[in-house]
């Protein structure tokens, strides 16, 4: 039997590197019919950090990377509805003999936290069968710090994990 990919996590940082990621989303979810979990974390302030920064400043922050990141997403909610349209017609005249109705469901989340942590976790939670990201060519000690969270998500992940090259 082979393996089902019903439901993608797609984890989304915003950046160009993330949109051509989303085109192997995109695909995956066209071959398999599957649905997608649009997923953005905004990464919790350094604890180090909190002590030079009182609490109002930090929430000023939060409140204002919370606004970017719906405000991102939610422009992208006109590509997710042309996607979720031609996945279905896919879907509905790949499966046109079949008995069940097939639909493509997309969810788009924006969470705080460990971004590692909370990918993995919301994949888990969602009964995600494939988490879907995006990586960046770069030297080698920003690929070290940077490229932290592809390396742990794939390390800490039960989930299959597809990394689309960069553009």
């Amino acid at each position: 039997m082979q393996p089902q990919i019903k439901k993608i996590l797609f984890s989304s940082d915003l950046t160009e590197t993330s949109r051509h990621a989303f085109q192997y989303a995109t695909m995956l979810a066209s071959k398999f019919c599957a649905s997608i979990v649009f997923l953005h974390v905004m990464e919790d302030l350094p604890k180090g950090a909190r002590a030079f920064i009182d609490e109002e400043t930090i929430q000023k922050i939060r409140k204002q990377t919370t606004e970017s990141a719906q405000s991102t997403l939610i422009g992208k909610k006109t590509e997710i509805r042309m996607l979720e349209t031609e996945l279905n017609r896919f879907c509905q005249t790949a499966f046109e003999e079949s008995v069940d109705r097939v639909t493509i469901d997309t969810d788009i989340r924006v969470l705080e936290g460990n971004v590692i942590e909370t990918i993995i976790s919301t994949a888990k939670e969602m009964n995600c069968d494939a988490i879907v990201m995006g990586s960046t060519r770069r030297g080698r000690i920003a690929e070290a710090m940077l490229g932290s969270v592809v390396k742990g998500v794939l390390r800490y992940s039960d989930t299959l994990v597809i990394v689309a090259p960069p553009k």
